[in-house]
């Protein structure tokens, strides 16, 4: 079996279901005899990243940095690749940096470059859009949906493209802790309504706080975001539509323990502009919330029965199908029933991983 270099542009402080599907991969190949090696970006060692990924390095993950400067980060690959004698490297979230030093290794070791694509190929830069063609047009290329292989394959119409949709590992979700509304700000009386918002206006955060407000006080909803990153900027975002953080809105840290926070919800909302896999719909499905989504590519396609949609940017839909939600409240349990089912049908974690592993066995260097 080949040995694999993974090269990730990932420095979000927990772990997510990104790297529980890496962890579960490198476990199965390692069981078949190839070696993985892992490389995060510099600010992975002075975020709370290192956490975890000090945890992987304990669980006997070998890991390594790279740098802005390409480089100290070609000369690092030539390095990795010569003594752990790597046969493939697989980049995920990579940026054109990370790109073209992995292109230019290419220049004096052969081997065998997987692209991941997690979002839809969506460079508005000519030059950019032509040069990143052309340093990767011998590559392997993956995507994450079938929506984002449409986007990628009309780009690179002669690489080797797939389509295999990520995965969740269910039993990270199994694992909660039973939070009190009154640790967040709620009380027992309102309609919590969850969302994750790092994006303010990718994940349709502004979309949501309209949408709400002007139907809170009718209805008695709290909206519970959680912010990964840019918590400052989207704290902006909130004042400058509100002047100040309504009492109604409650902005909450992240935690690798997400459940917690799905668990404590009556309503999950995912107001997306854009999303290459949403793993939040998934997630909240397998733990049965009542859905309201944007049906957008990629959001529209997923094997999730029984959600409300909405058309995107709709303001008026989405708050009808909002209203629509909590109507159901106490007459759904069937439905999401039925919907955690098709998501543990559709997404598990071993079929992805055998998946990817099929591709590896494929690739010839």
């Amino acid at each position: 079996m080949k040995n694999i270099l993974y090269l990730m542009d990932y420095a979000a402080p927990y772990r997510g279901n990104f790297i529980e599907s890496i962890e579960n991969l490198r476990v199965k190949l390692n069981q078949l005899g190839s070696n993985v090696i892992y490389v995060f970006p510099e600010i992975a060692k002075n975020n709370n990243a290192i956490s975890w990924i000090n945890e992987l390095k304990n669980n006997g993950c070998i890991v390594y940095f790279y740098e802005k400067n390409i480089v100290y980060n070609v000369f690092l690959l030539i390095r990795l690749v010569r003594k752990y004698n790597i046969s493939i490297i697989h980049l995920h979230f990579s940026n054109l940096k990370e790109d073209f030093s992995v292109y230019l290794l290419t220049i004096f070791i052969k081997t065998s470059i997987i692209r991941h694509f997690h979002n839809h190929f969506n460079l508005v830069s000519r030059i950019k859009k032509i040069f990143k063609i052309y340093i990767a047009k011998k590559w392997t290329l993956i995507c994450v949906s079938k929506s984002v292989f449409h986007s990628v394959k009309s780009v690179f119409p002669n690489n080797k493209c797939y389509s295999i949709d990520n995965s969740i590992n269910y039993q990270r979700l199994d694992i909660y802790k039973p939070l009190l509304r009154s640790e967040i700000g709620v009380m027992n009386d309102e309609y919590l309504c969850f969302m994750l918002g790092f994006d303010f206006k990718r994940k349709g955060v502004d979309l949501a706080i309209k949408a709400i407000s002007e139907i809170q006080k009718k209805n008695n909803i709290h909206l519970m975001i959680s912010v990964s990153s840019n918590v400052e900027s989207v704290r902006r975002s909130i004042t400058d539509i509100f002047e100040e953080i309504p009492k109604w809105i409650s902005i909450i840290p992240p935690r690798n323990d997400i459940a917690s926070y799905y668990n404590i919800a009556d309503l999950f909302l995912s107001p997306s502009r854009e999303e290459g896999f949403c793993y939040a719909l998934v997630e909240a499905a397998y733990c049965k919330k009542i859905i309201v989504a944007s049906k957008i590519p990629a959001q529209g396609d997923l094997k999730i029965p029984n959600v409300f949609w909405f058309q995107s940017e709709n303001i008026k839909k989405f708050k009808e199908a909002i209203i629509d939600a909590i109507g159901h409240k106490d007459s759904y349990s069937a439905e999401l029933q039925n919907a955690k089912i098709s998501v543990l049908e559709h997404y598990d974690i071993e079929r992805w991983s055998n998946e990817i592993i099929d591709i590896y066995d494929k690739l010839s260097t």
